[in-house]
């Protein structure tokens, strides 16, 4: 199940975060109330993404994560499937994600998202939202 996060998942995203990517800094506390977050429950979370809305009207996709024991089962592509449905009705006119990662960029593509530049995070992907 697809839910926002809550302050009680804080402890299983943290534990998600270093399993996943043991480079990444970890998170500040309460970090979550800052985006809109949402996790992935199946009797425990297994999988996040987080995403920002600027003033302009734009979704800005931060985190897609999921348990390394539940990849490959289209959990990453529910989680960003969440964050686009949430950002429309948030009102935001686009999103724009960067990866370099294939799976993710086969995600970002199957919603839509055109490529338009590189970063130094990667290519950026650009999804029309209206």
């Amino acid at each position: 199940m697809i839910r926002l996060m809550t302050r009680d998942d804080e402890p299983a995203v943290r534990a998600l975060t270093a399993l996943g990517h043991p480079d990444w800094t970890p998170k500040p506390d309460g970090w979550y109330r800052q985006h809109r977050v949402f996790v992935a429950d199946e009797q425990g979370i297994v999988g996040y993404t987080a995403y920002d809305l600027t003033p302009e009207g734009y979704a800005v996709g931060l985190d897609v994560v999921v348990h390394p024991d539940w990849r490959g089962k289209g959990l990453g592509d529910q989680l960003h499937g969440a964050r686009i449905i949430d950002a429309k009705a948030q009102g935001a006119s686009y999103f724009v994600g960067s990866t370099t990662e294939e799976p993710m960029r086969k995600i970002l593509e199957a919603w839509g998202a055109i490529k338009t530049l590189t970063t130094a995070d990667g290519p950026a992907y650009v999804t029309r939202l209206v």
